[in-house]
C-alpha cells in the first residue's frame, strides 16, 4: 500500500509539471472544474423532491429531512 502512495505522489507531481508547462491545462485545472464544479453544486435543490421510488413491491413513504 505504501508503494501505491508514493506512485500515486510521483504521478501527481508530474501531472502538475507538466500543467505547469501547458498554460491552456493549467487554467482548466485552476478556473473552469471549480467553477464547473460550483455551478453543478448551486444548481442541485436543497429539498427532496415530491415524487419518489421505491423497490418494487413496496410502497414510497415520506420522511422528514433534518
Amino acid at each position: 500500500m505504501r508503494s501505491h502512495l508514493a506512485l500515486f505522489a510521483v504521478a501527481t507531481r508530474f501531472t502538475l509539471i507538466e500543467h505547469g508547462r501547458n498554460r491552456f491545462a493549467l487554467l482548466l485545472v485552476v478556473l473552469f472544474v471549480p467553477v464547473w464544479t460550483s455551478l453543478a453544486y448551486l444548481a442541485m435543490p436543497d429539498t427532496r423532491p415530491g415524487c419518489g421510488s421505491a423497490p418494487p413491491g413496496r410502497p414510497w413513504r415520506r420522511t422528514a429531512m433534518n
